[in-house]
């Protein structure tokens, strides 16, 4: 049995994402491979097919080298992030579950630190990491984090740079809260499935399902068992460190923000909807509210 099973679902339409998937994503997740960990690749039926399962083919021979088993599966129809993610949670084999997106950037050792997370003596069901994007609408949000201006080595050196000075400055230091982004989260995966893994009503395009999820823990069992690891920082999105995959389709993205934002209410109260939304457009502008004010306002790296 693997002990880590790591899930990613693609939707590519913009070759702008297959661009942060080839530079970032795949060479980033080489970097962490080992044989106690296996990979699910799930391909959401996404427009740009071809694109899509050239890239894949192009790591597959070094990831299944790397990693004690490694899935690619294409679904049939498009299922949404809620539906399609929950397809990995089931034929995840490991005893925990590290749930990605496919526009990050993982620095060495990241994957393994946040998992381990899930092994302190508090008991935490579900960790996350810091990072760059300022859309996490989370404590999460690291303002001073670097941003990406290309592709470059000497450009993806400075999130490495920057991950090994957190981890000094930010050792053993942790936070519980009631809010997680999901971007990129370590999960109990026993416990995962046994509360369904995301709430299926949010699959519209992927808003507020993981906002759900962590609320459902919360309720469950406390938000004493959700962290946010301090040390652990994880790059997400490009260049510029914006979402890639959410802005393929703008139009559709402020439609979903509206309709789960909705159900979103109707399930946990307008009162709880209303406090992420302010709150995450008042963190991501000011970084106030986030671990940024844990930080020097300027870091020299």
């Amino acid at each position: 049995m693997a002990k880590l099973s790591v899930i990613t679902s693609m939707y590519n339409r913009s070759t702008e994402v297959l661009s942060a998937i080839d530079n970032l994503f795949f060479p980033s997740l080489l970097n962490n491979g080992n044989s106690g960990t296996e990979v699910i690749i799930i391909d959401d039926c996404s427009p740009l097919e071809n694109e899509t399962k050239a890239i894949v083919e192009k790591y597959l021979p070094d990831l299944k080298r790397r990693f004690g088993n490694v899935d690619f599966i294409r679904n049939a129809s498009n299922l949404g992030f809620a539906k399609s993610f929950n397809k990995g949670l089931i034929l995840a084999g490991g005893e925990k579950s590290v749930v990605v997106n496919d526009d990050l950037y993982f620095p060495q050792n990241s994957l393994a630190g946040l998992a381990a997370t899930l092994d302190e003596p508090e008991g935490y069901l579900i960790a996350g990491p810091i990072t760059n994007a300022s859309s996490s609408w989370s404590y999460q949000y690291c303002k001073q984090a670097p941003q990406l201006e290309s592709y470059a080595l000497a450009e993806i050196e400075k999130l490495e740079r920057f991950a090994r000075w957190l981890l000094m400055v930010m050792k053993g230091r942790r936070m519980t809260t009631d809010n997680l982004c999901g971007f990129c989260f370590a999960a109990d995966a026993v416990f995962l499935k046994k509360i369904g893994g995301f709430n299926e009503r949010y699959g519209y395009y992927g808003f507020f399902e993981d906002t759900d999820l962590v609320q459902r823990i919360a309720r469950e069992c406390g938000e004493k068992k959700i962290a946010v690891n301090l040390e652990v920082f994880i790059g997400h999105g490009g260049v510029k460190g914006t979402s890639r995959t959410m802005l393929q389709q703008p139009l559709k993205m402020a439609c979903a923000l509206l309709v789960n934002g909705f159900k979103y209410a109707n399930d946990w109260g307008y009162g709880k909807l209303l406090k992420r939304i302010i709150y995450g457009n008042w963190s991501q502008l000011t970084g106030k509210g986030t671990i940024s004010e844990l930080l020097p306002k300027k870091i020299d790296l």
